[in-house]
């Protein structure tokens, strides 16, 4: 309840590793175990849902304690893909179904999946190299007859700078190619703070879905 109300964007908790008990209900409650070696750190983007326009009217719907389909387990959470450590909840009631991945190091949602639509962000290596240009793919696949209007404005993060900015339609599905610079960065990166990142303003219908 208090995730719902919330200003900030994630809740963060350090634990400890003994604490065997506990970690079920941080997991039933929205929290992910990072892989950390040097401590126990769990991150629960819940009140990034509530937060985000074109998500609230399926959240309207779940029960996000009763209606959390994910495994349970004694373990670190996630999924590499391609380098990236992604984060999945999976929300589904009789009425509706969500599902959503967050990539750990830029605490940035790259996933979404309900009845409407499907996107995915997505890029070639988690490894890159200063100064240099590359490039992002946002998947997209309408699942209703009518089509999406789909509005993508990049943003400058730190070292990463995009000037991508264009409206698209989408009747059935579409790979969106978005570039973006990477600029050279001094200061070497704390692992346990959040990275720069591609940073993309994204309406659906009009709908915040960043």
């Amino acid at each position: 309840e208090d995730a719902k109300k919330a200003k900030w964007s994630r809740f963060d908790l350090y634990t400890w590793s003994g604490n065997i008990k506990a970690m079920p209900l941080y997991k039933k409650c929205g929290f992910f175990w990072e892989r950390r070696n040097n401590t126990v750190h769990l991150m629960n983007f819940i009140p990034y849902l509530y937060q985000t326009d074109a998500l609230k009217k399926y959240l309207k719907q779940l029960d996000l304690y009763k209606d959390n389909q994910r495994e349970i387990h004694m373990d670190y959470d996630g999924q590499i893909e391609n380098g990236f450590d992604v984060y999945y909840y999976h929300f589904k009631n009789e009425s509706t179904y969500l599902s959503l991945g967050f990539e750990k190091n830029g605490r940035g949602l790259v996933y979404i999946d309900n009845p409407d639509y499907k996107m995915r962000l997505s890029s070639q290596s988690h490894k890159v190299i200063h100064e240099t240009d590359n490039q992002a793919i946002l998947y997209i696949e309408n699942k209703n007859k009518e089509p999406i209007h789909i509005h993508i404005k990049g943003n400058h993060n730190k070292n990463i700078k995009s000037v991508y900015d264009d409206k698209i339609v989408v009747k059935k599905s579409k790979n969106v190619e978005i570039p973006f610079y990477i600029e050279k960065r001094y200061k070497e990166q704390d692992p346990g703070k959040t990275h720069p990142c591609l940073d993309l303003d994204i309406l659906i219908n009009k709908q915040k879905a960043n």
